[in-house]
């Protein structure tokens, strides 16, 4: 239903715009899109879609779409403050939501405070209703466990787009909790403690049945961990596993 949406917010992320204006123009008003969900997936897949190690910013034109790109490669904006700007040109009503997520640097038991495992994403608003977005998890991840450039990635993962407020809190937790979106909204604790299941647990719609807590203690020398998965998919999935050992004199890993 979106083919030709998607095409053309991956044509305009080929093409280079001398400043927002002209770059909204291209990506909505030429195209008359006023529906806000047509207009927030533009937006995403035009920045979402860009491979910056790809990118030259040797001659990059002052406030230019070109010149924040290039913020996120040398660190001095995000992924969501370019989301954020650019909904607002669109007429879109955004916020920019800060708080913990489970990244590359997490582990199991990992605790949260001050600036340790801060991130940033977005709660963008459709059809009076607020969905959340992380286009920086969207456009790249790591590979491996060391976070640095040479490890990462660029490929669209479209579960980030309008995530689910029940899946996203599983790695991501706003320091406002009414931007959880949940109901029931759950404690930095609670969160903390929470397996860091991400995208493809989702995707192959796995459900953790009996453990639900990134740490297990338990005095029996064997554990049961059962997760479910659709009877229809058992010949799609395959699983491994790593063991790792933590101590004092480091980590080893099997």
């Amino acid at each position: 239903i979106f083919r030709r949406i998607d095409e053309h917010a991956v044509s305009v992320s080929q093409q280079q715009q001398d400043n927002f204006n002209q770059l909204i123009w291209q990506l909505i008003y030429a195209r008359n899109i006023t529906d806000e969900l047509e207009k927030v997936r533009v937006i995403f897949l035009w920045l979402c879609t860009k491979d910056l190690h790809k990118m030259n910013f040797d001659h990059v034109k002052p406030d230019s779409p070109e010149e924040i790109l290039m913020g996120i490669r040398t660190g001095k904006s995000t992924y969501a403050q370019i989301f954020y700007t650019l909904c607002r040109y669109a007429g879109l009503h955004c916020k920019l939501l800060i708080g913990y997520a489970k990244g590359a640097e997490y582990a199991p038991g990992m605790h949260f405070s001050g600036r340790q495992g801060q991130h940033s994403w977005n709660a963008v608003l459709i059809d009076k209703c607020w969905r959340l977005i992380d286009c920086h998890w969207a456009a790249r991840r790591l590979i491996g466990k060391r976070p640095s450039p040479d490890n990462v990635r660029y490929g669209l993962d479209m579960f980030y787009f309008l995530a689910s407020p029940s899946q996203l809190i599983y790695t991501h937790f706003p320091h406002d909790p009414d931007w959880q979106l949940l109901r029931h909204p759950v404690s930095l604790k609670e969160f903390e403690n929470l397996a860091p299941v991400k995208s493809a647990f989702f995707k192959y719609n796995l459900d953790l049945v009996t453990h639900r807590n990134s740490v297990i203690v338990c005095s029996d020398p064997e554990v049961r961990i059962v997760i479910a998965f659709p009877s229809d998919s058992k010949n799609d999935l395959s699983f491994t596993f790593g063991l790792s050992f933590d101590n004092q004199e480091g980590s080893e890993e099997f």
